[in-house]
């Protein structure tokens, strides 16, 4: 499975998932330097994200991103991608994910 936030998401990366799901790479590229953070949220049941309840994945600043991990989310979780900086440069950001189906 893989997923590209849309502009109405907000950089949120939702599979929308039933069952938990293993992200294993994250890859963006921002254009320019900006300053990132990636975060996994929990997500109420109309899908907005819910104050107060993140994990931060990574921080930092750079023109480029990517994380290997064989992170598990569980139903009704994502993984959020926050920037700041790089206005008007194209950001392209994409997560790969499969089933935990078997392998637990």
């Amino acid at each position: 499975m893989t997923k590209y936030a849309t502009d109405t998401k907000g950089g949120l990366f939702y599979f929308e998932q039933n069952e938990p799901i293993i992200v294993h790479h994250i890859l963006a590229d921002f254009g320019v330097a900006v300053t990132y953070t990636f975060t996994v949220v929990n997500l109420d049941a109309a899908d907005a994200v819910i104050a107060g309840e993140t994990i931060i994945l990574a921080t930092g600043s750079a023109a480029t991103f990517s994380l290997t991990t064989p992170l598990v989310l569980g139903t009704k979780q994502a993984i959020r991608l926050i920037t700041s900086g790089g206005a008007g440069a194209t950001k392209v950001c994409r997560v790969w994910a499969r089933t935990a189906r078997g392998v637990y």
